[in-house]
């Protein structure tokens, strides 16, 4: 059998399903091979398919990234196309992509799945209404439940997108216990599509990633958001950072971090894991650099837009 598995929920629990049917892990782990797409040689997809399975009924072959490098590759691209029909029936070969599957694969798929020897596999495109209802089915599926104005909340908050929906949806079931999440609880505990998106270069700059920060950083500007909405929101995350280190000097204990910050545990326990890639005097003169750039926006010394992004790479790529 043949699998386009395409990154996503649906993607990854029909991997799961895949490997299930191996037996058990230690059976499964011994007929499975996983081979990437950009190294692929045709002898080797060829050997991995044609084994015979061990104590199993089944051999799993992965191919990862044939929607990348190995698109360019006609020769073996033209060897897979005409490969695709001789898969032994004791194999499954997934192609796990990120989109698509190259143009000169896509037809030989198209026909294996008409004749249903293929199956492709991708999240559904959701809009508000089909993203409510797939909430709640995915809710029940998970043990838990969710009203429909708490799923139409969700929604509200987070967008469409399936896999922001469950991360979210998944922590909402943990905190609920055996009670049905309520609006009130979407709204305690699930931040805004703009918190996240906040939220990604927030944590990067605390955690010092320079290509997180520079990745979070233009997809927000490219979003429309304004670089004088954003430093102070940076700025807090240093302080925060600054007073956890202070805390560690002045022998604060760990469970009493959060009553010393004046935050709730959770942001606490963040703070507490940043600080360690920071030292005092680094997080000082950060927060120092933040506030100047600030004062000198303000005072027409500088635009604020041209200095920020090249600002935060400095600060953290500094080995102070």
């Amino acid at each position: 059998m043949i699998h386009l598995v395409v990154t996503g929920i649906a993607g990854g629990a029909h991997l799961d399903r895949l490997k299930a049917a191996l037996g058990d892990p230690a059976t499964a782990a011994l007929n499975t091979t996983t081979l990437d797409a950009d190294r692929l040689q045709t002898s080797d997809l060829a050997s991995a398919c044609e084994s015979m399975p061990f104590l199993s009924n089944r051999r799993l072959v992965l191919v990862r990234g044939i929607d990348g490098k190995a698109a360019g590759r006609v020769d073996t691209l033209a060897w897979l196309v005409e490969y695709l029909d001789r898969v032994p029936e004791t194999t499954d070969l997934a192609f796990l992509v990120d989109g698509a599957a190259p143009d000169a694969l896509a037809p030989a798929i198209a026909r294996l799945v008409e004749a249903g020897r293929a199956i492709v596999i991708r999240d559904a495109i959701l809009d508000e209404s089909s993203a409510i209802l797939w909430l709640r089915s995915r809710a029940r599926e998970q043990g838990g439940a969710i009203g429909a104005n708490a799923a139409a909340a969700l929604v509200q908050a987070v967008g469409v997108d399936s896999r922001a929906l469950a991360h979210e949806l998944d922590k909402l079931i943990s905190a609920s216990g055996d009670v049905e999440i309520s609006p009130a609880m979407v709204g305690e505990l699930v931040v805004t599509a703009f918190d996240a998106r906040v939220w990604d270069l927030t944590d990067a700059f605390g955690s010092r990633n320079g290509s997180a920060i520079a990745r979070a950083w233009r997809r927000l500007r490219a979003q429309g958001e304004d670089s004088h909405r954003l430093l102070p929101l940076i700025a807090r995350q240093v302080r925060l950072i600054v007073l956890t280190l202070d805390a560690g000097s002045r022998g604060v204990r760990p469970d009493s971090l959060a009553g010393y910050l004046g935050v709730s545990p959770g942001i606490a326990r963040k703070a507490a894991d940043q600080s360690r890639r920071w030292s005092p005097a680094r997080a000082r003169s950060a927060y120092g650099a933040l506030v100047a750039a600030d004062w000198a926006e303000k005072s027409g010394q500088g635009e604020l837009d041209d200095r920020l992004e090249s600002l935060l790479a400095e600060i953290v790529g500094s080995r102070v």
